[in-house]
């Protein structure tokens, strides 16, 4: 945090190419990873900016926890996403993938409805991975609805979105997962590689986590502050 807090949220003219990169790098683990009132306090007022046209480097991540914290809302980021033109689509539809809870069932409901674009789906799958909640949630609903998906989106497309899977770091829902999307990426063809490589992913994780798990703890724990 303070040394996000040292960079800033906005570009500075003269500023070296590995600070903005940097920044980039701070914000999107914070945005994740950090309920703190800094960032929300930092992101509301870009967000909104965001939305109302104005471009800004933080504005896309701004938005990440304006929706994660529900201070933009589905409606709002749909809207937006319709509107824009080209690339600037991308950033609201990315924060959807942030939207939690009720919201994000809404995003996968306009996913089925085929009301967001097929191509753009793997932005919202890639965001929503990154917190367990939601990449829970979209787990479930990828089991129902991949093979239908297929049928809208180009093979390649249906083939990233095995790289959710990639995310789980525990082995019941590693051993769950490998059960339940075999099957279904035999049917589909194509795609089988993609999944084997996402799985390999997860054991890494997993295996991670297991040899270091009481040594971040306990490094964590010695800088506690109270």
């Amino acid at each position: 945090m303070p040394q996000a807090k040292q960079l800033g949220w906005d570009a500075r003219a003269d500023e070296r190419e590995d600070d903005r990169l940097l920044r980039e790098s701070l914000l999107t683990a914070l945005s994740i990873h950090s309920d703190g009132d800094w960032m929300l306090r930092q992101a509301r007022p870009r967000a909104r900016a965001f939305m109302d046209g104005e471009h800004s480097d933080g504005g896309p991540i701004a938005l990440w926890v304006a929706a994660r914290h529900g201070e933009i809302g589905f409606d709002a980021l749909m809207t937006a996403y319709r509107e824009a033109q080209g690339p600037r689509r991308i950033p609201f539809v990315r924060a959807m993938g942030a939207l939690a809870g009720p919201a994000f069932d809404e995003v996968l409901a306009a996913i089925a409805a085929g009301e967001i674009r097929g191509q753009d789906v793997i932005y919202i799958a890639d965001v929503a991975s990154k917190w367990s909640d939601s990449r829970a949630r979209l787990t479930d609903w990828m089991r129902d609805n991949l093979a239908p998906l297929a049928e809208r989106i180009p093979g390649f497309g249906v083939a990233r979105m095995m790289g959710v899977l990639g995310r789980i770091c525990e082995p019941a829902r590693r051993d769950a997962a490998r059960a339940t999307f075999e099957p279904i990426v035999a049917r589909l063809g194509g795609t089988g590689r993609r999944l084997d490589m996402a799985l390999d992913a997860a054991d890494l994780c997993i295996d991670l986590r297991r040899r270091q798990t009481d040594a971040v703890t306990s490094y964590l724990l010695a800088r506690r502050r109270f």
